[in-house]
């Protein structure tokens, strides 16, 4: 799939789609965060996993972008009782 198309295909434009993937923002040199909807975006546009997806980019220990660990205990399901 062409960058183009796969921006059309998750609603964000072509300029941002290549700053994530250059990983900094072109303007500021600074690193550029997709939020958690973008990224569900990006894995729906090629039909990946999302939780597979933060975990590659990093993010899976992340509250922010995981929404498992916005539970208590949520690595330990016997703490969770």
């Amino acid at each position: 799939m062409a960058l183009r198309d796969a921006a059309k295909r998750m609603n964000i434009t072509f300029s941002y789609l290549a700053m994530l993937e250059r990983g900094k923002d072109c303007r500021t040199g600074n690193p550029i965060n997709p939020t958690p909807e973008t990224l569900q975006r990006i894995a729906n546009a090629y039909k990946f996993d999302y939780l597979k997806l933060i975990e590659v980019v990093g993010f899976y220990d992340d509250p922010f972008y995981n929404p498992a660990l916005k539970e208590p205990f949520a690595h330990n399901p016997t703490l969770q009782l």
